[in-house]
């Protein structure tokens, strides 16, 4: 009976070994299960970490670059403002041409009736003196040579 007991403590002890042994390897299992998942985050963490300074990283140049062409656009519009008052003031320029084109192309008009008006006069006159010349001329012959005085 005692070895009866015996075995019966013993076996007891097995059971409970191999209860003990397949609880430990569980432990085991979820234990490594548990460390796989912690290093698949940690990698994760250090990869998102880098993508995150990366990210702020660009996000500092993207300010840089921003912050230039906006510098660039106040030169850009400085410029778009400067050529405005330029084009208003030739506007002015070509506007003040203009009527002074305008004038002159009146008084040229004028002028060029007037030419013809004073040539018509010369043409009359010079008509006037051929006549005039013509009448000297008969007036001569009628009245002869002049006399000479000496």
């Amino acid at each position: 009976m005692a070895v009866l007991v015996l075995s019966l403590v013993f076996f007891q002890a097995l059971l409970a070994s191999r209860a003990v042994v397949g609880s430990a390897r569980k432990d085991e299992h979820d234990f490594l299960a548990h460390s796989a998942e912690k290093a698949r985050l940690l990698e994760r963490i250090s990869t998102l970490e880098k993508e995150n300074e990366a990210l702020e990283n660009l996000r500092g140049s993207l300010t840089s670059e921003n912050e230039l062409l906006k510098g660039r656009v106040s030169e850009q519009e400085e410029t778009i403002a400067k050529m405005q008052e330029k084009i208003s003031l030739d506007e002015g320029v070509l506007e003040k041409l203009r009527s002074v084109v305008e004038k002159d192309a009146a008084k040229v008009i004028n002028l060029q009736m007037e030419v013809r008006q004073l040539k018509a006069d010369v043409e009359r006159k010079n008509d006037k003196i051929s006549e005039l010349e013509k009448e000297v001329e008969e007036d001569r012959a009628m009245w002869g040579p002049p006399r000479r005085t000496s």
